[in-house]
Formats: C-alpha cells, sequence, structure tokens
C-alpha cells in the first residue's frame, strides 16, 4: 500500500492510494488540499497536513468521516508533517517557533516533546523511534545547509546527527536520509544511545532531491522492508533565463549547478550570482554582452559567500559569508574581481545582506537571533549595526524602495507568509501589500510597482508613494515554476522594469515514476552491517 500526494479532478492537491495488486491508483475522499501524508501503523487511516498547513486530520483509508486534531492560529501555526508513533497512539507535528509537540492519535491535550526553536518556518522532518524513545527530524538552518538531529521526549535536548535530510528509521537498525546529489544514505543507528553506530553508506544513488527547502524526501520504506522512491532523471542544471511581464522566456547563456539569487547590477550589463558546489559557495559576475564569468570570492574547504548585493554604483558587491553554521560576516569585494574583500561587519549569527539605500548610507540586512527567528537590521556606512525590527516572527528580504523612503520585507507575523512595507527611517503605519500570502518583494526600477512571489505565481502591485503608501490590489502578472529563495529573492528586475532574471532548474528528479524494491532490508544489512 502506498500513498502519495497527487493532483486531485479541481487542480489542486489530493492523498491517492495504490495497492500493489491492483494497476490503478484512487483518491482518498476528504483529502483535498492534503500534503506529507503518513499512513497508520494498522494501515486504516492516513494522517496529513491541509488547508495551506493550518490544521492536522485523519481520514479512514477506505472512506468514511475523517476528524481534525489540531488546528493552527495565527499565534501559533502548524508546522505540517505529521507522524505516527509506532503503536498508533500519538501523532507528532510541529508549531511553528514552538518545536516538536504530540497529540494522541483519536484526539485530546496535545503535549510538548522538545526542540523548542526548530521550526522557525520551516517544517521539521520526522520519524518516530521504536517505543517513543525519541524522534529523529531534520531542518533547513538559517545558512541553508539541511541538517538531521535526534530529540530525547523525556528532557526535551536535541542533538546533532549528521547533515542531510528526511531521515527515516527502519527495524533493522538503520537511519536512511537523503545526502547530497541525489544519493540515498544509510548509517547503523543506536537507538538507546540516539547516535550514528557508524559512518553513513550510500545504498541508492538515482533518488531525485527535492528543490527547495522543508520539502518531503522522495522516498519511503515499509516496515515490511519495501522502499518505493522517485529516480532522478539527469544531473540537476540551473539555467539563468530572461521572462517577460507576458511570461515568455529567453535564455541568457549561462548554465551551472545551483545558481542563487541572481542580481543585476545598476546598468543592466552584468548579474551577479551565487553558485554553490559541494560544501562551497562562492561568487560570481557574469557579463550579458561579452558572455563571460569573472569570480569574485575564494575561500577553503566549507567557505561560503554568496546571496550578492549590488552598490549603487555598481562598483562593489556585498555578501553574505562565513565558515560553518554558527558564524557570519557581511563582505563586500570589488565587482570586477580586481580588489580584496571588506568585511562590514561579523557576528556569532548568520547575519545576511539584503539592499543598499540608493544613497549607498544604510545597508538592509536580516540577523538570526536566539529564538531562530530573523530580525530587520540596517548597517550605516561607518557606523553602528540599528534594529529596524525585532518580533517573535521571521521578518527577512527587506527591500529600499528607489527613492529610499519606504522599505518592503516579508513577515509571517499573521500565521503566513505575507509582504508588508513601512516608511523608512519611520515613524508611520505599516501596510500590508500582498492578499493570499507572499514572499520575496522587488521594487520596480522608478518605484511605481512592487513585485512579489506567490506558490507559483508572480504578482505585481501598483503602488502610489507619493502622498503616504497606497497599494493597488495585487495582478497575477505570469506562471512563476523558477527556484525561490524566500529569506532574500531568487530573482530580480532589469533596469527596464520589463524583464526578470530568473533561475530554471532542470533534471531535479520527479516524473512521476515510482521504483519499487522489494527485500530490500537484505540489501541493506549487506550494504551496511548493523551493531
Amino acid at each position: 500500500l502506498l500513498v502519495y500526494q497527487g493532483v486531485s479532478a479541481a487542480g489542486g492537491t489530493q492523498l491517492w492510494m495504490r495497492r500493489w495488486n491492483t494497476l490503478d491508483a484512487t483518491p482518498i475522499p476528504g483529502t483535498e488540499t492534503a500534503s506529507y501524508p503518513a499512513i497508520s501503523p494498522d494501515r486504516q487511516e492516513v494522517a496529513f497536513s491541509a488547508e495551506d498547513f493550518s490544521v492536522i486530520r485523519v481520514s479512514p483509508l477506505q472512506g468514511g468521516v475523517g476528524r481534525t486534531l489540531v488546528e493552527g492560529t495565527p499565534e501559533r501555526p502548524i508546522n505540517c508533517c505529521p507522524r505516527w508513533s509506532p503503536d498508533g497512539a500519538w501523532i507528532y507535528f510541529g508549531i511553528q517557533y514552538e518545536g516538536l509537540w504530540r497529540i494522541p492519535s483519536q484526539g485530546g491535550a496535545m503535549e510538548f516533546v522538545g526542540a523548542r526553536g526548530v521550526a522557525d518556518g520551516n517544517p521539521p522532518l520526522m520519524d518516530v523511534l521504536p517505543d517513543d524513545n525519541g524522534l529523529v527530524y531534520s531542518t533547513v538552518e538559517p545558512d541553508g545547509r539541511d541538517i538531521i538531529r535526534t530529540v530525547d521526549i523525556g528532557t526535551g535536548v536535541a542533538t546533532e546527527l549528521t547533515p542531510g535530510r528526511y531521515p527515516r528509521y527502519t527495524d533493522t537498525g538503520h537511519l536512511l536520509f537523503h545526502g547530497d546529489g541525489g544519493v540515498l544514505l544509510a548509517a547503523p543507528f543506536d537507538v538507546r544511545a540516539s547516535a550514528l553506530a557508524g559512518p553513513a553508506v550510500p545504498v541508492v544513488d538515482d533518488v531525485a532531491m527535492p528543490v527547495g527547502t522543508g520539502q518531503p524526501g522522495f522516498f519511503t520504506v515499509s516496515r515490511s522492508g519495501t522502499l518505493v522512491y522517485v529516480p532522478r532523471v539527469g544531473e540537476s542544471v540551473d539555467r539563468l533565463v530572461l521572462v517577460d511581464r507576458a511570461g515568455r522566456e529567453e535564455p541568457l547563456g549561462f548554465e551551472g549547478e545551483l545558481f542563487s539569487s541572481p542580481r543585476f547590477s545598476p546598468d543592466g550589463g552584468r548579474l551577479a550570482v551565487g553558485q554553490a558546489s559541494g560544501t562551497d559557495a562562492h561568487l560570481w559576475v557574469f557579463d550579458l554582452e561579452r558572455g563571460s564569468r569573472t569570480r569574485l570570492t575564494f575561500g577553503g574547504e566549507n567557505f561560503t559567500s554568496n546571496l550578492p548585493v549590488w552598490s549603487p554604483q555598481g562598483d562593489r558587491v556585498t555578501f553574505q559569508g562565513g565558515v560553518g553554521p554558527a558564524s557570519s560576516f557581511l563582505g563586500r569585494t570589488a565587482a570586477d574581481g580586481g580588489g580584496g574583500t571588506d568585511t562590514l561587519l561579523m557576528r556569532e549569527v548568520v547575519i545576511v545582506p539584503t539592499s543598499w539605500s540608493p544613497d549607498g548610507r544604510v545597508l538592509a540586512y536580516y540577523e538570526v537571533n536566539a529564538g531562530n527567528n530573523r530580525d530587520l537590521w540596517v548597517l550605516p556606512a561607518g557606523g553602528e549595526p540599528e534594529l529596524v525590527l525585532g518580533t517573535p516572527f521571521n521578518e527577512r528580504a527587506a527591500r529600499f524602495s528607489p527613492d529610499g523612503r519606504w522599505l518592503a520585507y516579508t513577515s509571517n507575523q499573521s500565521g503566513r507568509d505575507e509582504i508588508y512595507v513601512r516608511p523608512y527611517p519611520g515613524p508611520g503605519p505599516v501596510t500590508t501589500v500582498s492578499t493570499t500570502g507572499g514572499t520575496e518583494p522587488v521594487w520596480s526600477p522608478d518605484g511605481s510597482e512592487l513585485f512579489y512571489r506567490t506558490e507559483d505565481q508572480l504578482m505585481v502591485v501598483a503602488v502610489d508613494g507619493t502622498d503616504g503608501f497606497r497599494p493597488a490590489v495585487p495582478q497575477v502578472l505570469f506562471s512563476d515554476p523558477y527556484t525561490r529563495n524566500a529569506n532574500v529573492s531568487g530573482y530580480d528586475i532589469a533596469p527596464d522594469g520589463e524583464h526578470f532574471v530568473m533561475v530554471s532548474r532542470s533534471g531535479s528528479g520527479a516524473q512521476g515514476t515510482f521504483v519499487l524494491v522489494q527485500g530490500f532490508f537484505e540489501e541493506l544489512k549487506r550494504l551496511v552491517p548493523a551493531n
């Protein structure tokens, strides 16, 4: 029996069920808008997130009346990904900002499990260990890394295990999880110690990798030892493309691995781009007329430098850099690759630049605070950092308007991400711009429009900022299948105001095909002997 998320007849999402003795899958009633399914141990019910992750529901697989276990609120939004305990008594889930919780599967009072602060905006992808001894889960760190941890249910203490995503415990005493590059890894796991008992070993090398943060894995394994996965289709290739307002796409001639956050130079002739490779990430500048590439940053193992921001004059590029997960700095380097790097600010937490004011006097950035949330700051040139907005929520992706009077940003203070605009430096009223959620705000070059992204569309809002700030009703500009970065913005607009640079990713995997491997546990024990 396999349950998976598919497309409903209405074009949305719905859960589907496939029994191996039948040729066709059938839709599961009452699972419209569902995602992140988890089958009960007795195979009679499925738990899932629904309504944009705002509720946890349970529905019978054979049809019948379902039940809602948990309903989120704007102050306590559900962070999806339910999992059953091995005996079926509990269902585990995350509450944003509050960590991991559980509730009796038939309904009742919730109990706090632990790992407070891990569910800050990216869903914890978890599994429950035998006898409810603990959980193993992965989350996306503020620097973009996927990290697997365990949490002791008795003490609530979380312990880091290894880089990786979407861990699954098997009764053979192994931990399965996504590694880099479409590899499914397995490592022996000591349940009593909640620790890996040996190195991770590749066991399947062509599993599709999820694209984007917090996405579930493309594999599952049954308790009887059947593995099902979605095969990887070719190597992942990123292409920089130019897209006009009608959604027509034109390749720019630059291809590579894992491009991020392209930014037009002020004159529109160059692009600054972050590019990751293995554990490193570096900055490049692409010349659009000549087709040349210039690397701007260099560093050793685990060094990262990405998320570029051009200076208003176009002579320098500011970036986020760091070595390891616990610290980062704001750096600045010459855009022609001919100069060294200046350190503008160093912190023991992650800090990420997002926008220079038009006069070049103030740099907007966000900082990940002690509660693992993001706050908005500015760094005056030659001055000390100043807090702009610090709340229990996630504020990020701040962008100065072209006249410097307004600051657009993303916040999930309503329970979901929306676009807001506030006067800078203030004071003044804050305006909600988006109406059905949104991330990644970008101003038009003349400041008369504000663009942002929903889950699958690029939106545009006409704005009037001459006397206060008045946004019009948001309009759909075009369908947007391109890669995203909700923390900064994964796209940019050209100085002509008519074209956008986007990152198009292909070959990452999911093509609607499942591979079924029976007797997988025997192969697993052969490849990765467990104690």
